[in-house]
């Protein structure tokens, strides 16, 4: 067995850190968002408003606790690590929506409810429909950028296939977090507009339990997904494919046992192969050798050393096929990042 290779390979445009830049404006451009928003709400009382602060609050922190999950993930691999720490961007995804889930949502659907058994006066003014179209300049520009980033890597796969099986957390959030920071806008900007077209705050107290719903809902989504990826998710099928085509078109393998992929990070997968050498390949390749070999046979001694010396040979022949094997995978598989080949 081949010792698995840790070295870091260098991204390529579009990779892993490719959302850092619309994660870092994002960021940046929440911070401002949420206070536009929070005291557009403390001027007009508007629950939808206030939700769309904590929405725009809550953005602003999961973008920060993204940002830290990509700092800590480059740290080199070491001895309690052997893999590195690329996990850590599950890690701080998944907390980070369960945040949303529980702060942001929650905090936003009691507020509505409260709304309506308690219902106050609504006092709308310009600087609400400022804060909403600054929100929608914002947000909208975000996920302009980071549909451009994703659909560089959801290559022939459709939006929903590449939602369900994206490997890149934080692109991920950032998609979701905008779009649904934009149908959140909407819904506000729908409920005050009906509350103080028809003089009722029932509108805007049911815009506020509607953000909170969505807040929850996509932080659901995005917690499923690092859920599954922390607990080991395979590579998707077409990367395996891939892999079990090279290894079976290699001369040298005569079968395939057994074949295990892990995600390590975003489209980088460790691969773990079992396969049967074909002896035949080696013997005939050695044939030369063993045949010179035996003129040089003149007893016991001398058989000895030759058979010591051909087991050598084998043992460094079979490795050198296995280091093929492996290089030939990283040649065509660049994701497989870390490739343990056991030959029987």
């Amino acid at each position: 067995m081949n010792e698995p290779d840790n070295t870091p390979r260098s991204k390529a445009p579009g990779s892993a850190d490719s959302f850092a830049a619309p994660l870092t404006l994002g960021f940046l451009g929440n911070v401002v968002v949420a206070a536009a928003k929070l005291l557009a709400f403390a001027f007009s009382g508007s629950g939808a408003m206030l939700a769309e602060g904590l929405h725009s609050s809550a953005d602003a922190v999961n973008s920060a606790l993204l940002l830290v999950g990509v700092k800590l993930s480059r740290r080199p691999a070491d001895a309690r690590h052997p893999y590195g720490y690329s996990a850590e961007r599950y890690f701080w995804s998944f907390v980070s929506a369960m945040g949303v889930f529980l702060l942001g949502g929650g905090a936003t659907i009691y507020h509505g409810i409260r709304e309506l058994a308690q219902p106050g006066r609504l006092h709308v003014g310009a600087l609400t429909w400022a804060a909403l179209g600054v929100g929608g300049l914002v947000d909208g520009g975000v996920f302009v950028v980071s549909v451009r980033q994703a659909a560089r890597r959801r290559g022939d796969r459709t939006w929903l296939e590449y939602a369900r099986e994206s490997t890149d957390s934080g692109l991920l959030a950032v998609l979701f977090e905008n779009g649904v920071a934009i149908l959140g806008l909407l819904v506000a900007a729908v409920g005050i507009g009906l509350s103080v077209w028809r003089s009722s705050i029932i509108y805007d107290a049911a815009a506020s339990i509607a953000i909170g719903l969505l807040m929850a809902s996509s932080a659901l989504v995005l917690a499923q997904r690092n859920r599954r990826l922390l607990l080991g998710e395979a590579a998707r099928p077409e990367i395996e494919t891939r892999i079990r085509r090279i290894v079976l078109s290699d001369p040298a393998v005569a079968r395939l046992l057994s074949m295990r992929t892990r995600v390590l990070a975003a489209d980088e997968y460790r691969v773990d192969l079992q396969v049967d050498l074909d002896p035949d390949g080696v013997v005939d390749r050695l044939r030369p050798e063993i045949r010179a070999a035996a003129a040089r046979i003149h007893g016991p001694e001398d058989l000895e050393d030759f058979a010591l010396a051909f087991a050598r040979r084998v043992v460094d022949d079979m490795a050198g096929e296995v280091d093929r094997l492996e290089r030939r995978i990283h040649e065509k598989v660049p994701g497989a990042r870390i490739i343990d080949v056991e030959a029987d």
